[in-house]
């Protein structure tokens, strides 16, 4: 999850998240529609039920696949020798030192919640040095308003 490229983890991250998605969609369906019905053996009487360890799951999935993203695109402004010089590749360390799927416990959310708060603290310099290239950038040049637009939806996901 921490060490491979982002174009080959964010197909394998969709395809758990859709997984997840599916999964939660036939859990409420059996439940709700079709284990009630008359004619089954062994009728479900409970309502609608959620597995909240999938959910959490779930939700995992969706901040690894956003923290992903948005490192990737601050890569995109820096230069090979700007990423060795800043040393990126150590900024996701405190998620590597944690079983990052691991979401069932009070436990391992403290060390998830550590581990991002590590994350912000390695990435600072690099936003820092981002800013000023991103400000260079969009800023530097007479841009038409348009020209303007197109540069603000371009880096969309670090403006956010």
């Amino acid at each position: 999850l921490w060490t491979g490229q982002f174009s080959d983890i964010r197909i394998k991250l969709n395809e758990s998240l859709k997984i997840c998605v599916n999964w939660i969609k036939r859990i409420v369906e059996l439940t709700s529609r079709f284990w009630i019905s008359t004619g089954v053996a062994r009728k479900w009487k409970s309502g609608k039920w959620a597995d909240s360890g999938l959910l959490q799951l779930k939700k995992r999935l969706s901040e690894i696949f956003l923290l992903r993203s948005q490192h990737d695109e601050l890569l995109r402004l820096l230069s090979p020798e700007d990423q060795k010089r800043l040393n990126v590749e150590a900024t996701f360390k405190p998620f590597r030192n944690i079983n990052s799927l691991h979401c069932g416990s009070k436990y391992s959310q403290e060390e998830w919640e550590e581990s991002q708060k590590q994350y912000d603290t390695n990435l600072h310099p690099i936003e820092g040095e981002i800013v000023s290239k991103l400000r260079k950038e969009i800023f530097a040049e007479h841009l038409s308003p348009t020209q303007l637009l197109r540069e603000f939806r371009r880096w969309r996901g670090l403006l956010d």
